[in-house]
């Protein structure tokens, strides 16, 4: 069963690298990004942690609570296999539709230094925002907010409608060749929210957010034809990935902000020497390639979703009514669905489900889109939602191909920006989430971006925006 299940985990990356090389030339830079994204994401997450599992017997797996086998593992790798299959032909069938456009009229993947003012104002406000927000993020680490009004409003902001998108556009502006002489301020507050991020990472074991960063720096310096910011993606990931394993495992005790009476001096003493382990200690002897296959449980995870269809304790449409209605404040309907779950109860989605049944763990767990998709119906949902899947990839990279390059990047990228908490960049993830992704991260770009427009901004020629010493000031104050 072991040389069936072998072959089997290689077939999804291969179908996402057959489909790069022979369709490259007629793809343009954004779709090659997020393919190769998807193709990462694959071989880490999903084919390398089962050629672990074969090679180690199944170490791993026997930790679980409940009996996971080779079997098992083959019938996820399957959905797995036919899910990529048909979003690879949905994807050729829906590109493949879309009439040839002239090559003049192909305007956003060129390469320039030179950002047209209304994307400069649109990308300006996202960096200010996001350099404040992640800046305040970072100083709220661990606080409590006891006015409950306050706490509904951070919250919201916290994890909605400008989590994401900044950090996108400072990825944009600090992979423009230049950027640091032709926008210096900007492309400060455009650090700091990079910067911020990375050390929420590292202080709240939110392995995710620096994936976050990495990807981006990498995917932007690509689109901006400058690839020094690969080899500095790279770079970050050298220096980050063996502290993976322990990051998850630590938490800050950070009980004091400014918010709530405590000094700065507080914070920082709590931040940097109050740390505690709150992991199971693990063994000083294991590899990170072994801790790493540890921390990849997404292939694993998903054989609880499929015992649960098998077992008539399936998903229903409900799952989808929490990100229908995701726009609804929940401080005036406190009851309100929660987008993934059966109800309004986080326990009840599948990426805790995963977790509980699985290991009796209460927090979050990562699992195959495909997985999720044959919790929902079976091996009919595999098959569908896997072509539908490629259908609304294709739909929105023909989409952006109609938008100026830096608002097409954010699009793009936020429809890649996975909700299964791995924070690795794919075009995977369970179809609910592409309305939550369209409410909480799209519309608010679009509607940004068409009142600046609507300002009459973007009337000012390009050219004006090279050689103005004074930008960065004068978009501030627009801001």
């Amino acid at each position: 069963m072991s040389i069936y299940l072998f072959v089997i985990c290689l077939i999804p990356p291969t179908l996402i690298a057959s489909l790069l090389f022979l369709r490259k030339r007629r793809f343009n830079k954004l779709i090659i990004a997020v393919l190769s994204a998807t193709l990462f994401h694959e071989v880490c997450l999903v084919s390398y942690p089962v050629l672990h599992s074969i090679v180690t017997d199944f170490y791993f797996e026997k930790s679980m609570d409940i009996s996971v086998s080779s079997t098992d593992l083959l019938e996820v790798m399957v959905g797995e296999s036919i899910y990529v299959l048909m979003f690879c032909l949905a994807l050729m069938f829906g590109l493949g539709m879309r009439k040839p456009r002239k090559k003049r009229d192909i305007n956003i993947f060129h390469d320039s230094s030179i950002i047209p003012k209304a994307e400069y104002h649109f990308l300006g406000f996202l960096i200010v925002l996001g350099g404040i927000f992640f800046g305040l993020q970072l100083i709220m680490i661990g606080a409590v907010i006891e006015n409950s009004v306050l706490a509904q409003v951070y919250d919201w902001s916290a994890g909605a409608f400008f989590s994401f998108t900044p950090l996108v556009a400072s990825a944009i502006l600090i992979t423009k060749k230049q950027s640091f002489k032709k926008y210096p301020l900007l492309s400060k507050f455009a650090l700091i929210c990079l910067i911020s991020l990375v050390i929420i990472g590292i202080l709240t074991g939110a392995r995710g957010r620096i994936m976050w960063v990495a990807f981006l720096i990498a995917i932007t310096g690509y689109l901006n034809s400058e690839r020094k910011y690969l080899i500095i993606s790279v770079v970050l990931l050298f220096i980050f990935l063996p502290l993976f394993s322990f990051l998850g495992g630590q938490k800050n005790l950070v009980a004091h902000s400014i918010l709530t009476g405590g000094r700065p001096s507080d914070l920082l003493q709590i931040i940097f020497e109050e740390r505690i382990d709150i992991s199971i200690v693990t063994e000083q002897n294991v590899s990170f390639l072994d801790s790493f296959a540890e921390r990849a449980q997404g292939p694993r995870n998903s054989v609880v979703l499929y015992n649960l269809y098998d077992k008539g304790a399936g998903a229903d449409p409900s799952i989808y009514l929490g990100a229908i209605l995701f726009p609804v404040p929940r401080f005036f309907w406190s009851e309100k669905p929660i987008p993934g779950s059966l109800d309004g109860k986080d326990e009840n989605s599948a990426v805790h489900k995963v977790m509980d049944i699985g290991y009796n763990l209460s927090y979050m767990g990562p699992l195959l889109a495909s997985a999720h998709a044959y919790w929902e119906g079976g091996w009919i949902a595999v098959f569908s939602y896997g072509f539908i899947t490629g259908l609304l990839w294709s739909f929105i990279f023909a989409f952006c191909e109609r938008l100026p390059k830096n608002i097409a990047i954010i699009i793009a990228l936020s429809f890649a920006a996975s909700l299964l908490i791995d924070g690795f960049l794919t075009a995977f993830y369970p179809l609910y989430s592409f309305i939550l992704i369209f409410w909480k991260w799209v519309m608010p770009t679009l509607f940004l971006y068409g009142c600046i427009k609507l300002l009459g901004v973007n009337h000012a020629k390009p050219s004006s925006i090279v050689g103005n010493k004074n930008i960065d000031s004068d978009a501030l104050r627009t801001i």
